[in-house]
């Protein structure tokens, strides 16, 4: 509804000019929508919300806006409620809260501003409740790697990252990991969902990466963390995963050494390779992750003064070993016993 007003000043000796004024009544605003309260850490907790979709329960429209959001907290439901702040944007953060294992009751109001064309007047809007126990945050525990560890992936099996974290809040809340940065496409979270130990109130899964041959030379920086039903989480832990690619390299003999066979006598030619792999590793941490070197003959070259041929095969009488598993660094043997009709080639 419009009312008008025409007001005038009068004295003794008459009235002034009239002034008209407009003023308009206007409903409560309807309250905010999608209204959530989270833990963002230790000491703060966050509310986020949506503008009211009616500025007015008369039907106005025109000349109204949101002015501000006030918002009041309570330890109960029924209250007594206390100011906690305004914001002028759709969220609001309560800092500062050094109590846990407590229910938080917030309560949100928009407050409606109407222009002065008719008539200024700041109207509170219906209120919004949402409660939140703000528990206590999870931390890692158990055989999680340290923050800042460096993971090498296994070659022959799946490499497990465990990952635990306790808080005194469980079963109350539950608590699952995620991951940012850059993450393997081969990993994966096992089991899909945690498994829950109630005597130690901890959590345990595991960040499960399977070998890929095509990612190999990859690394990867992955972050993990812990994070309660409630938005509480753990600090992040940090860790380098390493898909290493195969590098091999002989140690001896030395290339372009020379050996003389005699016919119907053993040479014996010790062979040793290692292999760092692309991550420049140790070679004993290589082969724990199931990487080794093989030593194999690629081609033999047969020479003398009136023929020269190459072969894939050994010389006849020559064998090279073959090591039935990973050793790193490896050494091998080739062994040849020369016989009448080898002799005067090389």
């Amino acid at each position: 509804v419009m009312y008008y007003y025409s007001l005038e000043a009068c004295d003794l000796g008459g009235c002034g000019v009239p002034m008209r004024m407009v003023a308009r009544t206007i409903g409560d605003a309807s309250e905010v929508t999608s209204l959530v309260a989270t833990a963002k850490d230790a000491s703060d907790t966050g509310l986020s919300w949506e503008a009211p979709t009616t500025l007015s329960t008369g039907g106005i429209t025109s000349g109204l806006s949101v002015a501000r959001y006030d918002v009041e907290m309570a330890l109960s439901a029924s209250g007594p409620y206390s100011p906690l702040g305004s914001s002028s944007t759709t969220s609001f953060n309560h800092a500062g809260i050094t109590t846990n294992q407590i229910t938080f009751y917030y309560r949100v109001a928009p407050v409606i501003e109407q222009a002065a064309e008719f008539g200024y007047v700041l109207n509170p809007g219906t209120t919004r409740l949402v409660s939140l126990f703000f528990g206590t945050a999870p931390a890692f525990s158990g055989h999680t790697p340290p923050d800042g560890a460096v993971i090498v992936a296994q070659k022959t099996s799946d490499t497990v990252i465990p990952l635990q974290a306790t808080s005194p809040d469980v079963p109350t809340v539950t608590i699952g990991f995620r991951t940012t940065g850059s993450t393997p496409q081969v990993a994966r979270f096992t089991p899909s969902v945690p498994i829950v130990n109630l005597a130690t109130k901890e959590v345990s899964q595991n960040l499960t990466i399977a070998f890929d041959a095509d990612l190999a030379g990859s690394e990867y920086y992955v972050c993990l963390q812990g994070e309660d039903s409630n938005g509480l989480r753990t600090s992040a832990r940090c860790y380098t995963i390493i898909l290493p690619r195969l590098t091999p390299r002989l140690l001896s003999p030395p290339n372009e050494t020379v050996f003389e066979a005699r016919v119907g006598c053993v040479l014996q030619v010790g062979i040793t390779a290692e292999d760092r792999t692309s991550a420049n590793i140790a070679p004993s941490v290589a082969a724990n992750s199931g990487f080794g070197p093989e030593v194999v003959a690629l081609s033999v070259l047969t020479d003398s003064q009136y023929r020269s041929s190459i072969s894939s095969e050994l010389p006849t009488g020559a064998t090279l070993d073959v090591i039935p598993f990973v050793q790193n660094p490896v050494t091998v043997y080739l062994k040849w016993r020369p016989v009448k009709g080898q002799e005067g080639f090389s």
